[in-house]
């Protein structure tokens, strides 16, 4: 008994010292309160409103849900957010209320930065603030690199560093490298992209694209391929696909996915471009074929096909002579008069250009293509002051600067160039790089924002992929190919900001020496 009443005091002492070494153990966290039944529904009654994007409505809402439930300040954000949205001039001051009430709540200073304008400091000190409470919250550093351009990269660096994790950071620092020429620091970081995020289209395509300039096809090919896989087979990505097997030499794999793109449920649209990649092959009688399936569905359309197909044999006059009788009530009368003159300029017949575009011009005053192909007319004339000034009335928009560079590239004049902002490869200016274009296209000093997600203004919006069950290998059997526009519901980028085609084909016409056989422009 002594030896056991020995052994029980020293177990206490043991007791006693360890409680004294370690303290009394912290409380556990207390679970949140539940909201009020009456600031819930009128919280989710604002938050419906959002979803139909009825600003007014929502902000009535959730200011109901603010009086039932003043101490809730994810309220408060919900409530700024919708009155910003519906222009309402109090949205800053419930902001400036909610940074005096919860200092140290870093959802209201990044909202706050979202919110501010970012032509000031006080969007970056807000974001910087947001980052000192948040240092894990990438929303701080994207929001920051947003409203200091300057510094965007730096930022970047940091956050990465900061949160391996942050999709959006890795592929905006990318985006950075890409615009400044450092291809090789962006591979890595678009791979990064790619390993947390398998369906980020955006970074895979741009993945592919840096891989070509690298002088990688093989990757660049199967990096694009499976995009176009991942995306659904969507049309345009189709399209990039063909020119990227087109400069690795592929004409098999080219000519494959043609035939992948042409089953019974293309559309004119869809058929029109696949008329135009085969013709671009040399594959004439394939092409016409599928302009006669076009004629069935639209007889305008067809015959629009079927005179560049006249044109691309070496009979300018029996295209004309199909584009003639499309009256200008036609729907496609902007495409038929574009294609006409197309004709008469290769062909020297420059004059007859104006009096072509006269009408349709009219009807049609903001078209830029129709405005610059009259602009050419006139540049071959030797009349280069008409042509300019057929292009200034219609504004400073990027698609009107890339005009103004083509023009500036037929004539041979290099002056305006440094000041224009090339349209097409809005992200991609190495995509130009051997085009008779590239200064335009890499002088560029401001390019446009990207498109922002509707969850958060400081995060870009990117093409995601569908589900597995809707996609099929473009060599596989039964083809499940998406035509026409891409859908409404998901996030694309402009067709702008994707490598053009005859970009793509002045790069594959003098990129590598062709096998005997295997001609590539018709």
């Amino acid at each position: 008994m002594r030896r056991l009443a020995s052994h029980l005091g020293r177990l206490g002492a043991c007791l006693l010292l360890i409680a004294a070494c370690h303290g009394t153990p912290p409380a556990k966290p207390s679970a949140a309160k539940p909201l009020a039944r009456a600031a819930y529904a009128h919280y989710l009654a604002g938050k419906m409103a959002i979803y139909q994007r009825d600003w007014g409505a929502a902000t009535v809402a959730l200011e109901a849900a603010c009086r039932a439930a003043p101490d809730e300040p994810m309220i408060v954000v919900e409530l700024a957010r919708a009155q910003a949205k519906a222009s309402d001039p109090r949205a800053r001051a419930t902001l400036a209320e909610a940074r005096q009430a919860w200092p140290t709540h870093a959802e209201i200073w990044i909202v706050s930065g979202d919110l501010a304008d970012p032509a000031t400091a006080e969007a970056a000190a807000m974001y910087h603030r947001a980052i000192a409470l948040a240092p894990d919250d990438e929303r701080g550093y994207l929001g920051l690199a947003r409203v200091e351009p300057a510094q965007a990269e730096a930022t970047l660096r940091t956050l990465v560093a900061r949160v391996p994790t942050s999709v959006d950071g890795h592929y905006q620092l990318a985006v950075k490298l890409i615009r400044r020429d450092a291809l090789a620091a962006a591979i890595p970081e678009l791979r990064a992209v790619l390993e947390r995020d398998p369906d980020h289209i955006d970074a895979r395509l741009d993945l592919a694209r840096a891989l070509r300039q690298r002088g990688l096809l093989d990757e660049a090919v199967m990096q694009t391929r499976s995009a176009f896989d991942r995306a659904a087979q969507p049309l345009d990505v189709a399209e990039e696909l063909f020119w990227v097997l087109v400069e690795a030499d592929d004409r098999t794999g080219a000519i494959d996915l043609l035939t992948l793109l042409d089953d019974d449920r293309s559309d004119v649209e869809a058929l029109a471009t696949i008329a135009r990649l085969d013709r671009g092959l040399g594959r004439l009688d394939e092409a016409r074929a599928i302009a006669e399936k076009i004629g069935h569905q639209d007889a305008d359309a067809g015959e629009i096909a079927l005179a560049e197909i006249e044109h691309a044999a070496g009979d300018p006059a029996a295209a004309l002579a199909r584009l003639a009788p499309i009256p200008e009530t036609s729907e496609h009368v902007v495409l038929a008069r574009r294609a006409a003159a197309e004709i008469l300029l290769a062909t020297g017949e420059h004059a007859r250009v104006g009096p072509l575009l006269a009408t349709v011009r009219a009807a049609h005053p903001k078209n830029v293509e129709l405005a610059l192909l009259a602009a050419y007319a006139r540049a071959d004339d030797h009349a280069l002051a008409d042509a300019k000034a057929i292009l200034a009335p219609l504004g400073d928009a990027p698609e009107v600067r890339f005009a103004r560079a083509r023009l500036a590239d037929r004539v041979g004049d290099p002056s305006p160039r440094p000041a224009c902002t090339c349209y097409a490869p809005v992200r991609w200016p190495l995509a130009t790089r051997r085009s008779s274009i590239a200064g335009a296209c890499s002088s560029s000093t401001k390019a446009p924002s990207p498109r922002r997600s509707a969850r958060s203004p400081g995060r870009t919006a990117t093409r995601r992929a569908t589900p597995r069950s809707s996609r099929t290998s473009p060599r596989a059997g039964s083809p499940t190919t998406r035509r026409g526009p891409p859908p409404s519901s998901s996030s694309w980028r402009p067709r702008c900001t994707r490598l053009p085609p005859c970009v793509a084909r002045s790069t594959a016409s003098n990129k590598r020496s062709r096998r005997p056989g295997d001609k590539i422009a018709g």
